[in-house]
């Protein structure tokens, strides 16, 4: 009996036991599906879509991501587009000028042309005030050149162009108010160059824009409006795009580029009631393309890209934001939209350049106050190699940081 109840209590014992150590599955719970149209990606879908939240879908709809460029650059692209080059016979020069009966001081006009033959140049002047002298300069070296020079405001405009080579073509058009200086320097061949400031009746002032080009077929156009802005753009090189719009006050751009085929874009407004915005953009390579949008005050963005082809594209709102962006590589993408306020999202990636190996980041920040973001990305070797997509929504002191190192790496990141 004694031997039966030993051999029952084993047997109870090992079923415990078995019951104890019973062995438990864990599944994977990430869910990541890589969004994108295109290959390369270069920004044509957002990156990292979390299956298993719908949050971020619902932030990147209503953003309207991708995107679009701000409609004026369409107009202005058609503006150089027509652009009709010279239809001089030899060197042509016209200067026309208008003074106001009651100004105390005329204007001043100077026009050099030599080096060559076709060029052509107009300067037309009409001065309605009775401050400073309305001052034109163009010096045209070459052939073939064309120049257009309008100045019809107050008074204390500056308007220089200077051209060295074949078939360049420059105009600057100065209306509405006062003191707006503008300088086009333009060496090489069919080059195409815009400056406007202000509009007739309207109220454009202190305003100073700068645009060089060296090489052959660079294109720029800018636009200033309201007052106090600064605009330079750069291209040497081949093939470039660069535009400027500004048509708040106080805002100040910085457009610089090097290589073949690099498009560059940039719109700012401000109001009297905020301060004004700040890009600086320099790209170094070939078919690299920047789209940088700031609409409230006080935004700051600052993207350098080296290598081939990659894309930057970073789109404020509100005010206070900033963005740092960085890439050096071939097909890095990046992709930074903040809304609401003071927000900074910094992204640097490197890439070696190789087909299919490419760093994306894709930056989303809505809401109010204190979101930060920021990641660093660098690949090795093919394949996926470090994708990040961020997406943080009305989060009060939110932040995430990202770095990743190697090929294949993915993230997401929700924080709402």
């Amino acid at each position: 009996m004694k031997l039966q109840l030993t051999a029952l209590a084993a047997a109870i014992s090992l079923t415990v036991s078995s019951a104890a150590f019973a062995q438990q599955t864990i599944t994977e719970q990430n869910n990541l599906q890589y969004n994108t149209v295109t290959s390369p990606a270069q920004g044509g879908g957002w990156g990292l879509d979390n299956l298993n939240e719908s949050m971020d879908n619902d932030a990147w709809n209503a953003s309207g991501f991708p995107i679009p460029r701000n409609g004026e650059f369409s107009g202005f692209q058609t503006g150089l587009n027509n652009m009709l080059g010279s239809t001089a016979n030899g060197n042509e020069s016209v200067i026309d000028q208008t003074t106001n009966l009651s100004s105390t001081t005329g204007n001043v006009a100077s026009v050099l042309q030599g080096g060559g033959t076709d060029n052509q140049s107009l300067v037309i002047q009409n001065k309605q005030g009775t401050g400073d002298a309305l001052s034109a300069y163009v010096d045209q070296r070459g052939d073939a050149n064309a120049s257009s020079v309008e100045q019809d405001l107050s008074y204390g405009a500056i308007a220089n162009v200077f051209q060295n080579g074949t078939a360049n073509q420059a105009r600057v058009s100065q209306l509405g108010a006062d003191l707006n200086s503008a300088q086009i320097q333009q060496t090489g061949s069919d080059h195409k160059s815009i400056i406007e400031q202000g509009i007739l009746n309207g109220g454009a002032s202190g305003n100073v824009a700068w645009s060089d080009q060296s090489g052959v077929s660079n294109q720029s156009f800018i636009k200033q409006g309201r007052q106090n802005n600064y605009a330079e753009a750069q291209q040497h090189g081949v093939d470039g795009i660069n535009m400027i719009r500004q048509r708040g006050d106080d805002n100040v751009a910085y457009l610089d580029q090097t290589g073949m085929g690099n498009e560059s874009y940039v719109f700012q407004d401000s109001r009297t009631a905020a301060a004004g915005n700040f890009a600086d953009i320099t790209q170094t390579g070939s078919s690299n393309d920047s789209y940088a949008d700031q609409v409230g005050g006080g935004n700051e963005v600052t993207v350098l890209q080296t290598g081939n082809d990659a894309l930057s594209t970073v789109y404020q709102r509100g005010t206070g934001n900033s963005a740092d962006v960085g890439q050096s590589g071939g097909f890095d993408a990046s992709n930074i939209l903040q809304f609401g306020n003071d927000h900074e999202a910094v992204v640097v990636q490197s890439g070696n350049g190789f087909y299919n190996t490419i760093n994306e980041s894709h930056i989303l920040q809505t809401g109010s106050a204190s979101h930060v973001a920021e990641v660093t990305q660098t690949h090795v070797g093919s394949g996926w190699n470090n994708i990040s997509t961020i997406t943080q929504n009305s989060a009060v002191n939110a932040s995430a940081t990202v770095n990743q190192m190697g090929s294949g790496n993915r993230a997401s990141t929700i924080q709402y």
